[in-house]
Parts: structure tokens; sequence; C-alpha cells
């Protein structure tokens, strides 16, 4: 009877799998034939519910996830797959294009390799490795490995994307010459791709290496000569206010003359360039601006050097009476303007339209117009309390005296304010009347106080700056891996460029990098203005480093000095003392909010291993003096740290049974089961259940062991 039950219960068994696996069956097939990629996903998902071991259903999926950029997804798919499947070469290089695609390079490297190994002539993966190489730096890798894909001869995708590797590998190491050549031959074999600098014409080396100059000629004059934006202005992109253009004393026609004659140079550079700007500030000037009254027209070019405004004071400024209804007649017929409160008092530019408008505005009013203007801004401002403003107006209006009359005259009001002027040894200052720079406040920069522990904090001095002041997220990188890699000096802005951007163009990511460095200078030094050497980024030459300064702080490298005291001295006290002080200082992983950076990464598991390492010698000392409250206090922070330490877990119960807490050893024991059980999908050692049940016992309940 028992074997006829045994034998009824198997064929019962095999036939629900069985039916399983039809069900199975039909959602795959369904995926296959469906036509919406959302669709075949949810089909191969379920045909996998019902049977995990459909190996088919994780390759199908995984490439699914690939083309929705669900990068975590196609790792998971595909090593499931080669897990239950025979391996082959083209799934593990798609397990190697989702590790690339996260920028977990290494990885990426070692499943391209295995591909190679089974495919010796896989094109594809010699290409895709190169890549991974290049964004590591390891550009002589990089280089080998795509000229072995283009030996091979692939597809003319796969060919344009080793030459365009090898182009940029050989222009890392400065081998310009063979950058050209590999670049012109990424577009003629596919034209998807219009190969590292843009779509190439025939200019031959010597033209592609001018029309290469000419951009960063452009550039350089754009963002490395200009003077910093104003507060209220972005015209000074015009460079109007350099004082060997235009000296406070030297406003004459001759001056003028040579500005418009620079400026007409530089349209008609901008012309040939045919850049992007330039195109949508021809749009805005032809279907918006010119269909514009002309007293609208002058209402927003003088109006655009304030980035927020209400009618009273536009009202005063341009000495009319109707500034409310113009700007809500810009509002209510999208004029690229918007009420920014509730009670449509305070209006904004977009700022597309704002710097179009301060294109506008030299042009048509001219300089001395223009420095008038921000004088009577400033002026106002001082009327309206607004002393830090008016101040910067003041300065950007060359009108030094003002400023100084200013100060003096609101002393008791303006004492915070002038800690916001810019850096007293700027030129501005210098040219100001001698009797003016004596009373020149002596300003003493701030030292930078930084903790990459836990959540990511900057202090000036005593002064946080939060999170709402770093308006960019590329500058705040770029502040984190210049200030985590000082020791190093400075560091190339080609580094930083790959950092960021490690797939775009290097011209595109070159005007990124300047943009997103200026924004950095402005969060750590607001006031500052283009032209004066920032306090804390120092370049030499195409390099970067930040600096401290003498009083600076920095968490990790007080951390990393603790650590070395306490390995260095003999006595056992001492040695707690600074283990203690280095415990106390990591208040959590490093930058634990970049959880998806590489560089992050692997300097968060060195911290972390270092930490539990500290942790487990201070638990070594208490336990020595039988301090057990203590030893559980920092078994419990590594727990926190380390939720599968079983070793942690089995001193734990031996510490909570040392003090007589028997209900806390089962709940120790209970919490290890259950994280080791669900966490890593096996069963606690022999060594913990014996450990628990010695403990728990009548005889070990008492005493301990």
């Amino acid at each position: 009877m028992k074997k006829l039950t045994f034998f009824f219960l198997m064929f019962v068994g095999l036939v629900a799998a069985q039916a399983h696996d039809m069900e199975a069956m039909k959602y795959y097939n369904l995926g296959l034939t469906s036509t919406l990629t959302s669709k075949k996903i949810e089909y191969f998902s379920e045909a996998l519910r019902l049977n995990p071991a459909l190996v088919e259903a994780y390759e199908k999926r995984g490439l699914l996830y690939y083309f929705q950029e669900k990068y975590d997804s196609v790792i998971h798919d595909f090593q499931r797959y080669i897990e239950l499947a025979p391996a082959k070469a083209e799934d593990y290089r798609m397990l190697g294009m989702g590790f690339l695609r996260s920028r977990i390079y290494n990885q990426a490297i070692d499943n391209f390799t295995r591909a190679i190994k089974l495919k010796p002539d896989i094109a594809d993966a010699y290409a895709d490795r190169a890549e991974a190489y290049r964004l590591l730096g390891r550009y002589d890798d990089a280089i080998r490995d795509s000229t072995k894909a283009i030996e091979i001869w692939a597809d003319p995708a796969t060919m344009s994307d080793a030459y365009r590797t090898r182009a940029k590998s050989y222009l890392a190491i400065g081998k310009n010459t063979e950058a050209f050549e590999d670049n012109r031959k990424v577009s003629s074999l596919d034209p998807r791709y219009p190969g590292i600098w843009g779509k190439s014409k025939p200019l031959g080396i010597i033209g592609g290496m001018c029309l290469f100059i000419l951009n960063g000629a452009v550039f350089l004059f754009l963002f490395e000569l200009r003077p910093s934006l104003p507060k209220f202005g972005r015209y000074r992109h015009l460079n109007i206010f350099d004082s060997k253009l235009l000296a406070s004393q030297n406003t004459d026609t001759v001056t003028i003359e040579r500005l418009h004659a620079f400026l007409a140079e530089i349209e008609k550079m901008l012309i040939t360039l045919k850049g992007s700007q330039k195109l949508i500030f021809s749009y805005l000037e032809e279907n918006v601006y010119n269909s514009l009254t002309d007293n609208k027209k002058e209402f927003l070019i003088k109006t655009s050097i304030l980035p927020a405004m209400n009618a009273e004071f536009c009202n005063q400024l341009l000495n009319i009476q109707n500034s409310q209804d113009i700007l809500k007649d810009f509002e209510e017929n999208h004029i690229f303007t918007s009420s920014i409160d509730d009670a449509d008092k305070l209006y904004s530019y977009h700022q597309l339209f704002r710097d179009f408008l301060q294109t506008k505005l030299i042009t048509e009013l001219g300089c001395k117009a223009v420095l008038e203007l921000y004088k009577q801004a400033a002026g106002l401002l001082e009327n309206f309390d607004e002393g830090e403003k008016a101040i910067s107006d003041y300065l950007d209006a060359e009108s030094f005296s003002k400023v100084w009359l200013f100060l003096n005259k609101n002393e008791p009001k303006t004492v915070g304010s002038i800690k916001l002027l810019p850096n007293p040894n700027h030129h501005k200052f210098n040219d100001a009347p001698v009797d003016d720079q004596n009373t020149i406040p002596k300003l003493q920069t701030p030292c930078l106080k930084v903790y990459l522990f836990g959540k990511f904090r900057v202090f000036l001095g005593d002064r946080e700056i939060y999170d709402k002041r770093w308006k960019s997220k590329k500058a705040q990188m770029i502040f984190k891996y210049l200030f985590y890699h000082r020791p190093k000096g400075y560091l190339k802005k080609d580094v930083l460029m790959e950092l960021l951007w490690p797939e775009d163009d290097p011209i595109k990511t070159a005007k990124r990098f300047h943009v997103a460095l200026a924004s950095l200078r402005k969060t750590l030094e607001p006031e500052i203005t283009r032209g004066t050497p920032s306090s804390y980024i120092s370049r030499s030459g195409d390099a970067y480093r930040i600096d401290i300064g003498d009083e600076g702080y920095v968490d990790i490298d007080n951390f990393k000095k603790e650590l070395e005291l306490a390995k260095k001295t003999k006595d056992s006290e001492e040695s707690i003392d600074h283990l203690l002080k280095a415990e106390a200082i990591y208040r959590g992983d490093f930058l634990e909010e970049d959880l998806y950076i590489q560089w992050c990464d692997e300097e968060r598991e060195r911290f972390k291993e270092e930490y539990l390492q500290l942790l487990e010698e201070i638990i070594k000392y208490y336990h020595v003096k039988k301090k057990y409250m203590k030893c559980i206090h920092y078994a419990n922070k590594y727990l926190k740290t380390d939720k599968y330490a079983e070793d942690i877990y089995q001193l734990l119960m031996i510490y909570y049974s040392r003090i007589g807490n028997n209900a806390m050893v089962n709940k120790i024991f209970k919490k290890c089961k259950d994280n080791i059980i669900n966490g890593l999908d096996c069963p606690v050692s022999k060594e913990t259940e014996k450990l628990y049940h010695e403990l728990t016992s009548d005889s070990g309940s008492t005493s301990g062991p």
C-alpha cells in the first residue's frame, strides 16, 4: 500500500510539473510572437515564474532589458543563463556589456575575455574589451584589442566602434596624427557614428587639425578668458569688463569700436561652427523678439540683467508705469516668462531666453549705457535695502567709490555682507583709489571641512554648504574626486572628463567640464568673479587640485591617521584610544549616496574592511577586560555593517549568556539564522548550531562557555 501511494504521488508530481512546463512554454511562445517589448518581458517573466529552468527565457529577456538600458537586470538574466546552460561566447559578451554599461569595468573585461576564449575570432568582444580598457586608462591594452578587432574585420558598426576606441586612446597618449586618421575612418564605415569630433569633412589631416584648433580657440575665449557672470548679468561673456579692454576712464569711441570689431570676428567664427545655441538664438530673434514692439524689446533687454524682478523695481529702473501689465502679457503669451511666486509679483525669464537677451544688450545699447544701467540698478537695490545685491551691481559697473561709501554708511548693517565681497586681491580692488584701498577689509579665506563617511558634507569654516547650493551634480563629483585624490597632487582634466562623461565626444565634454568647474567655483565662493584665482581650486596647465587650507579637516584623513597610530604603538591602552577615535570618525560608508560610481565603490569596500577590522580589535580588547556590555555594543555595530558575519553572532550569543540574558541568546540565534538563510541561501554552520544548544541547555545557561 505504501509503494502504491509513493508511485501515485510521484505520478501526480510528474503530471503537475509537465503541466507547469507546458504553461511556461505557452508564455515563452507568446513572448516570441509579441511585438511590444513590455509585453515580451511580461510573458518571459511569467514563463520563468512557472519554470525557472527555462534558460532561453533568461537570454531573450536579458536582451530586451539591454535595449531598455536596465543593465542590472541584464547582468542578472545572463548570469542565470550562464549558470543553467552551456556557455556561449555571445552570452558572456552580453554579460560583459551589462557590466560595461554599469561602469563595472573589471568584471566587464573578465566576461569579454571568457567570450574570446570560447570564440577567438569574435571581433565584438575585442572591440568591447578595448573600450573597457580605455575607460580604465589602460590605453595600450585598448589599442591592442581595437587593432585585433579591426584585423578580424567584422560588420561596419563593430569596425567603427574599434576605430573610435583606438582614436580616443591614441588621442589620450598624444598620438594626434593616428587619432585623426582613425577618426576619419569612423564615419566612413558607419554613418550612424560621426566620429569623436563630429562628422568628418574632406579636409584631410591638416584641415581637420586646423578646424579642431579653431574650435578650441573659440572655446577658450568663451570659457577661459571671459570674466565670471555677476549675480545680475551674464553679458560679461563679451569680456567688456576686462580692465585692459575697457578701463574706467577710457570708455571712448575707439574702445567701443574695438569691442564691436572683436564681436564681429567672433560672430564670423560662430557662423562657421554652426553651433546649436546660435540656431536657437536665431530662432528666438526671428520668431519671438522681432515680433514685439520696440518698447517691449527695450523692456526685455534692460531687465535681462535681473535674475528675478517685480513690477515696482522695473518701473523705477525703466522710468515707466506699466511693468506689471508687460510682465503679465509676456507670461500669458508664453514669451519665456513665468511668475515664481503665488501672488504673481515676482517674475523671471527662462535662462536660455535670458542668455539670448543679454547678447542683444551690448549690441543694441552699447557699453556706456550698460554700465549706467548697472549703476542705476545698484542704486535702486540700495534703496530697496538689498545691500549685497547693490554691492554686486556697483562692482559690475566699476563704481568702486560707491562700494566704499555704501559700506561705510551701512557699516553696522553690512558687517555680514563684507564676507560676501570678492577676494580683496582682485584687480578691481587694486584699481580703487589709494585712500579707499586702505579701508579694504582684509578677509581671511575660511578653511574647508569635509566629511566623506556617511552623508557627504562640506563646511566653509563653520558654515555648511547645503545640498541646494550644489547646482550641478557633475561639479559636486569633480569636487569629491579631486578632494579624495588630493595626495596625488594635480589631476589631469582628461581624467576628470573621462570620469564624468566616459563615452561622450571629447570636444563636448571639454565644454561641459568647464561649465561644471565654473559651477564648482561658484558653489565654494559665490562672490568670486572671472579672472580671480580660486582660494580652493588650484590649476597647473590642464591639471587641477583642491586646497583645504592650513586648518582644514577631512574625516578620512583623520581616520587613516588614527589607524596608523594604533598600529605603531605597542601600548594596548594607547592603541585602544586611537581605535576608538577612528571608530567614532566612521559615521557610515564612504560616500554612501554614490552607490553606482565605480571608484567610490572600490574605496567604500576598502574603508569598510578597515572599519570591520578595527571593530574586531576593539571587541578583543574588551573581551580580555571582561567588559561584556562593551563587547555587545561594538559587536552590534559590526553587524550593522556586515549582517552575515556568523562569527560575530557567535560572540554575541556568548556575551549575552555571560551576562545571563538567555532571551537575547535566542533572539540573536534566530536573527543569525534568518539573515543567513534568507540572504545567502544556505544554513547556519554546525558550529553555530552547537554553540546555541550548549548555551541554552541547562548546563550552559548559567555559566556559559
